[in-house]
Protein backbone atom coordinates (compact mmCIF):
# COMPACT_ATOMS: atom_id res chain seq x y z
CA UNK A 1 0.00 0.00 0.00
CA UNK A 2 1.41 3.44 -0.89
CA UNK A 3 2.24 5.93 1.82
CA UNK A 4 -0.53 8.18 0.47
CA UNK A 5 -3.01 8.38 -2.35
CA UNK A 6 -3.82 11.97 -1.38
CA UNK A 7 -3.41 14.22 -4.42
CA UNK A 8 -2.98 17.70 -2.88
CA UNK A 9 -1.68 19.52 0.19
CA UNK A 10 -4.12 21.26 2.50
CA UNK A 11 -6.19 20.94 5.64
CA UNK A 12 -8.41 17.86 5.99
CA UNK A 13 -10.75 16.20 8.43
CA UNK A 14 -10.01 12.50 8.73
CA UNK A 15 -11.08 9.25 10.32
CA UNK A 16 -8.50 6.85 11.76
CA UNK A 17 -8.87 3.52 9.95
CA UNK A 18 -5.76 1.82 11.32
CA UNK A 19 -3.06 2.15 13.93
CA UNK A 20 0.32 0.55 14.37
CA UNK A 21 3.59 0.63 16.24
CA UNK A 22 6.57 0.66 13.91
CA UNK A 23 10.10 0.42 15.35
CA UNK A 24 12.87 1.69 13.08
CA UNK A 25 15.13 -0.95 11.56
CA UNK A 26 18.15 1.42 11.67
CA UNK A 27 17.81 3.42 14.91
CA UNK A 28 16.06 3.25 18.29
CA UNK A 29 13.17 5.40 17.02
CA UNK A 30 9.63 4.06 17.43
CA UNK A 31 6.68 5.47 15.51
CA UNK A 32 2.97 5.33 16.20
CA UNK A 33 1.54 5.16 12.70
CA UNK A 34 -2.01 6.26 11.97
CA UNK A 35 -3.75 5.43 8.70
CA UNK A 36 -6.16 8.28 7.99
CA UNK A 37 -9.13 8.23 5.62
CA UNK A 38 -9.64 11.82 4.40
CA UNK A 39 -13.31 12.81 4.79
CA UNK A 40 -13.39 16.59 4.21
CA UNK A 41 -11.11 19.12 2.52
CA UNK A 42 -10.93 22.82 3.44
CA UNK A 43 -11.18 24.88 0.25
CA UNK A 44 -8.32 27.38 0.67
CA UNK A 45 -10.10 30.18 -1.21
CA UNK A 46 -13.73 29.72 -0.18
CA UNK A 47 -12.82 28.63 3.39
CA UNK A 48 -15.56 25.97 3.35
CA UNK A 49 -15.35 22.24 4.03
CA UNK A 50 -15.89 20.09 0.94
CA UNK A 51 -17.01 16.45 1.37
CA UNK A 52 -14.00 14.31 0.41
CA UNK A 53 -14.78 10.73 1.46
CA UNK A 54 -16.05 9.81 -2.03
CA UNK A 55 -12.49 10.20 -3.38
CA UNK A 56 -11.33 7.34 -1.11
CA UNK A 57 -8.02 9.00 -0.30
CA UNK A 58 -5.89 8.06 2.69
CA UNK A 59 -2.51 8.95 4.14
CA UNK A 60 -0.28 7.58 6.89
CA UNK A 61 0.78 9.81 9.76
CA UNK A 62 4.09 8.82 11.40
CA UNK A 63 4.33 10.04 14.97
CA UNK A 64 7.77 9.29 16.40
CA UNK A 65 7.25 8.74 20.13
CA UNK A 66 10.97 8.10 20.61
CA UNK A 67 13.92 9.84 19.03
CA UNK A 68 16.71 8.07 17.13
CA UNK A 69 18.63 7.60 20.38
CA UNK A 70 15.59 5.90 21.97
CA UNK A 71 14.72 8.75 24.34
CA UNK A 72 11.05 9.82 24.63
CA UNK A 73 9.84 12.48 22.18
CA UNK A 74 7.70 14.37 24.69
CA UNK A 75 6.17 16.82 22.20
CA UNK A 76 4.77 14.01 20.04
CA UNK A 77 3.63 12.00 23.07
CA UNK A 78 1.80 15.06 24.44
CA UNK A 79 0.17 15.66 21.04
CA UNK A 80 -1.10 12.06 20.84
CA UNK A 81 -2.48 12.37 24.38
CA UNK A 82 -4.19 15.70 23.69
CA UNK A 83 -5.57 14.86 20.22
CA UNK A 84 -6.43 11.17 20.63
CA UNK A 85 -6.91 10.93 24.39
CA UNK A 86 -4.11 8.33 24.48
CA UNK A 87 -3.49 6.92 27.97
CA UNK A 88 0.25 6.49 27.40
CA UNK A 89 -0.12 2.69 27.21
CA UNK A 90 1.69 1.56 24.06
CA UNK A 91 -0.51 -1.50 23.51
CA UNK A 92 -3.53 0.81 22.95
CA UNK A 93 -2.36 1.08 19.34
CA UNK A 94 -2.69 -2.72 18.98
CA UNK A 95 -6.24 -2.75 20.33
CA UNK A 96 -8.92 -2.78 17.59
CA UNK A 97 -11.62 -2.20 20.24
CA UNK A 98 -10.47 1.36 20.95
CA UNK A 99 -12.55 3.98 19.16
CA UNK A 100 -10.11 6.75 18.31
CA UNK A 101 -11.51 10.23 17.67
CA UNK A 102 -11.71 11.82 14.26
CA UNK A 103 -8.88 14.27 13.64
CA UNK A 104 -7.99 17.30 11.59
CA UNK A 105 -4.68 17.22 9.72
CA UNK A 106 -2.47 19.58 7.77
CA UNK A 107 -0.82 17.89 4.80
CA UNK A 108 2.19 19.55 3.17
CA UNK A 109 4.60 18.72 0.39
CA UNK A 110 8.13 17.74 1.41
CA UNK A 111 11.17 16.70 -0.59
CA UNK A 112 12.27 13.15 0.20
CA UNK A 113 14.76 11.11 -1.81
CA UNK A 114 14.81 13.70 -4.58
CA UNK A 115 11.05 13.84 -5.08
CA UNK A 116 8.14 15.73 -3.54
CA UNK A 117 5.83 13.68 -1.33
CA UNK A 118 2.79 14.65 0.73
CA UNK A 119 3.13 14.23 4.50
CA UNK A 120 1.00 14.88 7.54
CA UNK A 121 2.68 17.85 9.23
CA UNK A 122 0.13 18.55 11.98
CA UNK A 123 -2.30 16.28 13.78
CA UNK A 124 -5.10 18.23 15.47
CA UNK A 125 -8.32 17.53 17.41
CA UNK A 126 -11.72 16.94 15.83
CA UNK A 127 -14.51 14.33 16.82
CA UNK A 128 -14.76 10.44 17.18
CA UNK A 129 -14.91 7.22 15.08
CA UNK A 130 -12.51 4.27 14.38
CA UNK A 131 -11.84 0.88 12.83
CA UNK A 132 -8.81 -1.39 12.48
CA UNK A 133 -5.31 -1.84 13.86
CA UNK A 134 -1.97 -2.79 12.38
CA UNK A 135 1.47 -3.16 13.88
CA UNK A 136 4.81 -4.44 12.74
CA UNK A 137 6.10 -5.30 16.16
CA UNK A 138 6.44 -8.61 17.93
CA UNK A 139 4.85 -9.06 21.38
CA UNK A 140 8.37 -9.39 22.84
CA UNK A 141 9.53 -6.11 21.28
CA UNK A 142 6.30 -4.41 22.39
CA UNK A 143 6.86 -5.62 25.97
CA UNK A 144 10.51 -4.49 25.87
CA UNK A 145 9.58 -0.95 24.76
CA UNK A 146 6.64 -0.84 27.20
CA UNK A 147 8.95 -1.98 30.03
CA UNK A 148 11.64 0.53 29.13
CA UNK A 149 9.45 3.57 28.38
CA UNK A 150 5.88 2.73 29.43
CA UNK A 151 6.12 4.55 32.76
CA UNK A 152 7.43 7.65 30.98
CA UNK A 153 4.59 7.51 28.40
CA UNK A 154 2.00 7.17 31.17
CA UNK A 155 3.60 9.96 33.23
CA UNK A 156 3.48 12.32 30.25
CA UNK A 157 -0.14 11.27 29.58
CA UNK A 158 -0.93 11.98 33.24
CA UNK A 159 0.67 15.43 33.00
CA UNK A 160 -1.36 16.21 29.88
CA UNK A 161 -4.56 15.15 31.66
CA UNK A 162 -3.60 17.17 34.74
CA UNK A 163 -2.74 20.27 32.70
CA UNK A 164 -5.81 20.08 30.45
CA UNK A 165 -7.87 22.21 32.81
CA UNK A 166 -9.70 19.35 34.48
CA UNK A 167 -8.96 20.43 38.04
CA UNK A 168 -9.24 18.14 41.01
CA UNK A 169 -11.47 19.33 43.85
CA UNK A 170 -9.56 21.66 46.14
CA UNK A 171 -8.63 20.27 49.53
CA UNK A 172 -10.51 21.85 52.39
CA UNK A 173 -8.33 24.02 54.57
CA UNK A 174 -9.42 24.11 58.23
CA UNK A 175 -10.46 27.59 59.33
CA UNK A 176 -8.89 28.98 62.53
CA UNK A 177 -11.11 28.86 65.60
CA UNK A 178 -11.99 31.86 67.72
CA UNK A 179 -9.62 30.76 70.51
CA UNK A 180 -6.80 33.06 71.53
CA UNK A 181 -4.19 32.58 68.80
CA UNK A 182 -2.01 35.54 69.75
CA UNK A 183 1.63 34.86 70.43
CA UNK A 184 3.49 36.41 73.34
CA UNK A 185 5.80 39.26 72.44
CA UNK A 186 9.39 38.28 71.69
CA UNK A 187 10.67 39.99 74.82
CA UNK A 188 7.96 38.50 77.03
CA UNK A 189 9.13 36.50 80.00
CA UNK A 190 6.17 34.21 79.58
CA UNK A 191 7.17 30.94 77.92
CA UNK A 192 4.67 29.85 75.25
CA UNK A 193 5.28 26.10 75.84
Amino acid sequence: MPYSDCDRPGRYKARIIGTGILPSQKTNAVSVSLRLHLTEFLDPEEKIWIPWAEYKQSIFSSNFITKKDGSPNEKIIENLCEVLGWSGKLDDFNNPEIEWPKVSVVIESEEYGGEDILKVKWLNRYASEFSGTYSKISPGDLNEIEGRLGATFRAIAGNVARNSGKKLPAAEVPQPTQENTSQPAANSEECPF
